[in-house]
């Protein structure tokens, strides 16, 4: 249930970011962190870049965050090769991220966040400057 649900959502969002400027709306949320204290989150502008990105707009989505466009299909692979490998499509993917860290998933999750996080403190400096 979960495989068919993720997908419906996903859509549903990437549908309403299509049409939806986060930029000129007041219904959608904003950014807590930038609220609370001023200064940018490691995923500062992420309704901005899935708006541009959705657009076709890939330059104006790097230039608001390149770290979300450079890992962002890493994240899908990863998703996919796990979730919807249907008939091995994926076999070469989970291969090359799971049999090299001990075929843990909990193993890769805390590289995977290992590597946001380093990512995300180097970004977050850069841009605060």
């Amino acid at each position: 249930l979960i495989r068919i649900m993720i997908p419906i959502v996903i859509l549903a969002i990437g549908i309403i970011y299509f049409f939806v400027n986060p930029e000129l709306s007041i219904w959608m949320p904003k950014c807590p962190w930038w609220l609370l204290t001023d200064t940018y989150c490691p995923a500062c502008g992420l309704q901005r870049f899935l708006h541009s990105l959705l657009r076709g707009n890939i330059i104006d989505a790097f230039l608001i965050n390149p770290f979300l466009l450079i890992s962002l299909p890493y994240a899908v692979l990863a998703v996919l090769g796990k979730w919807y490998n249907i008939n091995g499509i994926f076999n070469k993917v989970n291969r090359f991220i799971y049999k090299r860290i001990h075929n843990s998933p909990a193993t890769v999750f805390c590289l995977c966040c290992c590597c946001v996080k380093i990512s995300a403190v180097i970004y977050f400096a850069v841009i605060n400057k």
